[in-house]
C-alpha cells in the first residue's frame, strides 16, 4: 500500500508545487461489501489501511516520500520512506490536520512574506496544525513537534525509513483522513547542520532550516464499494441494480438494467453534484408540471452534472455523455454492464456523493428515438436523453465493527460487530469493565441531520456544565440522537431508550455478551455507517445500585448513574479476519448441512456457509473450515473449492481407511454462498466446522487453489525426494495466482508423499533461520496433509526442512496476505510443549482435561490488541483415540474438533483461534492421555 511519486525537475524549478491527488496504487484488500475504505480514519469508518498522497517536494528541496497509514481504533500506524532529504540530519515529521475541511499542501503562492521560503506557519492555513508528531520514541503529541532529537535521521544518501504505531485521541483518529503528512528540515547551505541567521517561525531558538517544510502529501481515500438505492423515472417501468467499486483511481461500475426499450441505445452516467450529496429526483421535481416529463436538466439540480459517461468503449468523460453509438443496446429489454474506468482524483474523492442515471425511453413506441428535441442537444431527440432510472450510490450492506473506549472514567470498554443486510441489522457486543449486577442501556446513536454527519465519541471537553461528567445530552452533539435501542427483547426504537429492564445486565465479573438481529427503517439503514455504539450506566459510588442525588438529564425519575455514558465506539468498516467460536456446518453422518450419507467416489457435495454459524449472509470472501474425513473405505483425496468455479487439481485431505484425518481449509466462497467438497475414490464421511471468515475485500486474498510444488514430477523443484536433514527452497510468489511482489505470507497446504520413515517438516521464510517448529508430520504408512500460513522470504521463497528419511513434498496455494496487511506473519515459535513444560506444566493432558494457554506476549505476539492467533497444534503420543477442541479462553467449549488422535501417530493441524479477553485459548482432550505441542505462525489484530 505504499504509494510512489517523485518531484519532477520542472517542479524543482518552480512549477506548480501544490500536491495534487495523483495516481494511487490499489490496495490488495478492499473493504467489506458496500462500505467506504479510506487511507485513514474517515466519516464512515475508523479502521482503514492506505497511504498519503505521494509526498511532493516543497521549497525546491528535491525531497519526496511515500507512505502507508493504518488507523485501528485510536491506534495510528504510519510508515514513511523518505528520499532526497538532507543527509545526516534529523527530520521533523508530522500529521497536520485543519480544524475544518481537508488539508491541502501549500505552494509557492503561500509564501506570505515573499522571502522565497514557505515556512511551516505559512503552510498552516493550507494543511492545518500539528496533531501528531511522528517521533521515533516517546511522546507523539503536538507538544513534541520540535523534539528534533526524537525524529528520524537521514543516512548518507539522504534517505530514511520510519514505522511507528501511535495511540491518539479519538477526535484526532476521526480527523486523520482530512490531514496531510509533512516532512521538515533542509540544510540550505550544505553546512552539515541546521544553522543560519534565519530563526524558525515556530521557535526563534531553532534555526529556520530545522523546521522548514520539505515535502507534503495529502491523506486521501483509496477504496470504495457500494450498491445503488434505485427508483424509476418518467413512469418508465425500468429497474436498475448495481454496484460501484473504487480501487485507487479505477472505478468499476456493474449495472443490471431491466425493462428498457429493446434495440435502442441507453445513455448512462455517473452524476455527481461536486461538494454535496446527489439525490434521485421524483416526478414532483418536474418544474413544468404541464408536460408530465422530467428531463435531465430538470433533475440536474438534485443529482448534479455528468462526471462519468458509462460507455461500452472509448472515452468516458462528460464529453461522451451523448455518444449514443457507444452506449448499451439490448434485444430483450435487459442488459448487464460492467466496465472499469480510470478517472480523476476529484471524481474519486466525490464518488461517494454520486448517482447513476440511465436514459432513453421510446414514448410513442415507434421503435426509434424521435419527437421533440432534447434540452441537452437540439440535434438529439428528447426521448434519447430522458432519465428512466436513477440509483443513489449508497451503502446497502456491510460488515463493520466498533471498539468502545471508556467515558467518564468508568473503566468500561467493548468490542462490537455490526452487520447490515438490507434493513436487517445484527449487533454483537462483548462488554468488559461495566458495573456488575446492573443493567446497561446501549444504543446506536446516529447524527442523521440535516446535515448528516458522522458520529464522534465525546471527550471531557464536552462537559458543558463543568461538573466532571459528560452526560448523554452533552454527548448528543458529538454522536447524535438514539436511533436504535439495543434491547434484549421487544421494541428497539428510540422509544425504548430508557427501558432499563430490557437491557443486558453486567455479570459478577463486570462483563456481558449481547447479540440481536432487528429490522430498522430505510433512513437508519442508509445512515448506520455513520453511527456510534454507546453503552450507559456507571455505579460511581460502588453501592451496587444506580442511586445518588444527581438525576438523569434524560428523565428526572432516573438517577444520573443509570444513563451516563460509560463507553463509546464509532462504527468502522471491517476488513480483517473474524474468528468465531467453532460451529459444525457439515456432518454427513447425521445429515447436518447435507444428506445423511457418505460421499461416494467422484462425488461432489455443496455446503452452505454464509448465514450459518456466525458467518454473515453477505460480504464474505472466504471461510476457514476444519474439515475431517472419517470412515473412508479406501485411500482417497478430498478437494475444496468455491462452488461454481472450475474444480482445481489440488487436494486438502488424504483420507485412509481406519483413520480420522482433519485439516484446516481456507476456501473462497462461491457466488451462491457455498463451497464444494469432492471425493475421488470409495466412500467417506465428511465433517466441517467453521472457525472464522474473511470479509469481502479482506486483506487475505483467496485464490483458485493451484499446485506450486510436487517433487514427484518436478513442479516447482527438481524431480527428487527431500533427503534426511535436507532443506528445499521453492518459489511461492509469481506462481499459482500469487503476485510476484508485495506478499507477506502465503496460505499453503503441505502434503508429504511416499515417505520412507516417520519425520516432520519445518516451513519458514526462505532467507530466515530455521525455527524449532514443525508444519506437518510425516508418516510412511499414510499421507497426511496440513495447512500452513508461512511468511515469505525477501526472495519470494519459503524453505522446507525434512528431519529424517526421504519424502516427496506437494504444496498447493490457497491464498496470500499482502505486505502492510493487518495479519502479521511470524517465523514459527513454540508456545506450548507439554513434553518439556513450555507454556504449561510438563506432563500429558488427561481425559476430559482443559489446558489454558497464554498466546499473547509470547514468541512475537503482542501483549495487547490481538484478536486471533494462527497456531499449528500437534497431538503427540496419544494413548487412545481421541479428539482435541480449541476455543477462546473465557467462553464455553463448542461442539467441534481441531485434531483427531490415534495411538502411535503424531497428528498436526492448523488453527486460527479467537483469543479470549485474558489473552488465552483453551485446549480440551476428549479421552486418554496425550502431549500437545503448539507453534504460533502469526496473528490478527483485535
Amino acid at each position: 500500500m505504499l504509494r510512489r511519486a517523485f518531484g519532477s525537475d520542472e517542479q524543482r524549478r518552480g512549477g506548480d508545487h501544490r500536491a495534487g491527488r495523483r495516481g494511487r496504487r490499489s490496495r490488495l484488500a478492499a473493504v467489506a461489501a458496500a462500505g467506504l475504505g479510506l487511507a485513514v480514519a474517515a466519516p464512515a469508518a475508523a479502521f482503514h489501511n492506505g497511504g498519503a498522497s505521494p509526498g511532493s517536494q516543497l521549497n525546491e528541496t528535491g525531497a519526496s516520500f511515500e507512505s502507508s497509514i493504518t488507523v485501528d481504533g485510536n491506534d495510528v500506524t504510519v510508515s514513511v520512506e523518505a528520499t532526497g532529504v538532507s543527509p545526516g540530519l534529523a527530520h521533523a515529521q508530522h500529521i497536520h490536520v485543519p480544524d475544518t475541511g481537508s488539508a491541502v499542501c501549500p505552494s509557492p503562492a503561500d509564501d506570505a512574506d515573499n522571502d522565497g521560503v514557505v515556512t511551516t506557519v505559512e503552510g498552516i492555513p493550507s494543511y492545518g496544525s500539528v496533531r501528531v508528531a511522528l517521533t521515533t520514541t516517546g511522546d507523539a503529541t503536538a507538544s513534541s513537534a520540535l523534539a528534533l532529537d526524537r525524529f528520524p535521521v537521514a543516512d548518507a544518501d539522504g534517505a530514511y525509513s520510519y514505522t511507528r504505531t501511535i495511540t491518539v485521541d479519538p477526535e484526532i483518529a476521526e480527523r486523520v483522513a482530512a490531514g496531510a503528512i509533512v516532512v521538515h528540515g533542509e540544510d540550505f547551505d550544505d553546512s552539515g547542520a541546521y544553522d543560519g541567521d534565519a530563526p524558525s517561525s515556530l521557535d526563534p531558538s531553532v534555526p529556520l532550516e530545522a523546521t522548514v517544510p520539505v515535502a507534503c502529501g495529502e491523506i486521501v481515500a483509496q477504496q470504495y464499494e457500494a450498491g445503488l438505492v434505485t427508483s424509476e423515472l418518467n413512469s418508465s417501468g425500468v429497474t436498475l441494480d448495481g454496484m460501484v467499486q473504487l480501487d485507487g483511481n479505477n472505478v468499476t461500475v456493474t449495472l443490471q438494467v431491466d425493462g428498457v426499450d429493446a434495440d435502442l441505445p441507453h445513455a448512462q452516467h455517473v452524476h455527481i453534484p461536486l461538494g454535496t450529496q446527489g439525490v434521485c429526483p421524483t416526478q414532483s421535481d418536474d418544474p413544468d408540471d404541464t408536460d408530465g416529463v422530467l428531463t435531465t436538466l430538470e433533475g440536474a439540480p438534485l443529482y448534479g452534472g455528468v462526471q462519468l459517461s458509462l460507455t461500452t468503449s472509448g472515452d468516458t468523460s462528460p464529453a461522451s455523455a451523448l455518444a449514443i453509438d457507444r452506449m448499451p443496446v439490448t434485444d430483450d429489454g435487459s442488459y448487464t454492464y460492467v466496465r472499469t474506468i480510470e478517472t480523476t482524483d476529484e471524481i474519486v474523492d466525490q464518488i461517494t456523493n454520486g448517482v447513476v442515471v440511465v436514459h432513453g425511453i421510446d414514448q410513442d413506441d415507434s421503435g426509434s428515438y424521435d419527437g421533440v428535441p432534447s434540452t441537452l442537444d437540439g440535434s438529439v431527440p428528447q426521448e434519447a436523453t430522458l432519465p428512466v432510472a436513477c440509483g443513489e450510490i449508497t451503502a446497502t450492506s456491510f460488515i463493520a465493527s466498533a471498539t468502545g473506549m471508556s467515558l467518564n472514567d468508568s473503566g468500561a470498554w467493548f468490542d462490537a460487530d455490526v452487520y447490515l443486510e438490507g434493513n436487517e441489522v445484527t449487533v454483537n457486543i462483548n462488554a468488559y469493565g461495566v458495573a456488575p449486577g446492573l443493567p446497561h442501556a446501549q444504543h446506536l446513536h446516529i447524527p442523521i441531520g440535516p446535515p448528516a454527519m458522522t458520529a464522534v465519541c465525546p471527550t471531557i471537553d464536552d462537559d458543558d456544565n463543568s461538573d466532571g461528567i459528560v452526560d448523554t445530552v452533552e454527548g448528543i452533539p458529538s454522536y447524535g440522537s438514539v436511533q436504535v435501542s439495543l434491547t434484549t427483547t421487544g421494541d428497539t426504537t428510540p422509544a425504548s431508550a430508557l427501558a432499563v429492564d430490557r437491557f443486558p445486565v453486567g455479570g459478577d465479573d463486570g462483563e456481558y455478551t449481547y447479540t440481536r438481529t432487528f429490522t430498522v427503517s430505510d433512513e437508519v439503514a442508509e445512515n448506520i455507517v455513520n453511527a456510534a455504539v454507546v453503552l450507559h450506566g456507571v455505579d460511581f459510588d460502588g453501592s451496587g445500585a444506580y442511586d445518588g442525588d444527581a438525576v438523569s438529564s434524560l428523565d428526572p425519575d432516573l438517577p444520573l448513574e443509570a444513563t451516563v455514558p460509560a463507553a463509546c465506539g464509532p462504527v468502522s468498516l471491517d476488513n480483517a479476519y473474524t474468528a468465531l467460536n467453532p460451529t459444525r456446518l457439515l456432518d454427513t453422518r447425521d445429515g447436518t448441512g447435507a444428506d445423511q450419507a457418505p460421499v461416494g467416489a467422484e462425488e461432489t457435495i455443496d455446503i452452505k456457509v454464509t448465514g450459518e454459524g456466525g458467518v454473515p449472509s453477505v460480504g464474505v470472501d472466504a471461510v476457514v473450515l476444519n474439515v475431517t474425513a472419517t470412515q473412508a473405505t479406501e485411500p482417497t483425496f478430498v478437494t475444496a473449492w468455491p462452488t461454481g468455479a472450475e474444480q482445481p487439481f489440488t487436494s486438502n485431505l488424504n483420507p485412509v481407511p481406519g483413520i480420522d484425518l482433519p485439516n484446516l481449509v481456507i476456501v473462497q466462497v462461491g457466488s451462491s454462498g457455498e463451497v464444494s467438497l469432492y471425493n475421488e475414490y470409495g466412500q467417506v464421511e465428511l465433517v466441517a466446522d467453521v472457525m472464522g471468515y474473511f470479509p469481502a475485500g479482506s486483506q487475505m486474498t483467496a485464490v483458485q487453489p493451484a499446485r506450486v510444488l510436487d517433487t514427484r514430477d518436478g513442479t516447482g523443484a527438481p524431480d527428487e525426494a527431500i533427503g534426511p536433514g535436507e532443506t528445499l527452497e521453492f518459489d511461492v510468489t509469481g506462481v499459482g495466482g500469487i503476485p510476484a511482489d508485495g506478499v507477506d505470507s502465503v496460505v499453503v497446504n503441505l502434503t508429504p508423499a511416499t515417505a520412507t520413515e516417520a519425520s516432520h517438516i519445518t516451513a519458514w521464510p526462505g532467507d530466515g533461520d530455521r525455527p524449532t517448529a514443525s508444519a506437518v508430520n510425516v508418516r510412511p504408512d499414510f499421507i497426511q496433509s496440513n495447512l500452513a500460513v508461512v511468511k515469505v522470504g525477501d526472495d519470494g521463497n519459503i524453505s522446507l526442512y525434512n528431519l529424517q528419511g526421504e519424502t516427496d513434498m506437494v504444496a498447493d496455494v490457497f491464498g496470500y496476505f499482502p505486505e502492510d496487511t493487518d495479519f502479521t506473519g511470524l517465523t514459527p515459535g513454540r508456545v506450548l510443549d507439554t513434553r518439556e513444560g513450555i507454556g504449561a506444566p510438563e506432563g500429558t493432558v488427561g481425559p476430559g482435561e482443559v489446558l489454558t494457554l497464554d498466546v499473547t506476549g509470547v514468541e512475537g505476539v503482542p501483549e495487547d490488541g490481538v484478536g486471533s492467533v494462527v497456531l499449528n497444534i500437534t497431538g503427540n503420543r496419544p494413548t487412545m483415540p481421541s479428539h482435541v477442541t480449541v476455543w477462546p479462553g473465557g467462553s464455553d467449549r463448542p461442539l467441534a474438533s481441531i485434531l483427531n488422535l490415534l495411538p502411535g501417530a503424531d497428528t498436526p493441524n492448523l488453527a486460527i483461534v479467537k483469543v479470549g479477553p485474558d489473552g488465552t485459548v483453551n485446549l480440551y482432550n476428549f479421552q486418554g492421555d496425550t502431549h500437545l505441542v503448539a507453534d504460533v505462525m502469526g496473528y490478527f489484530p483485535r
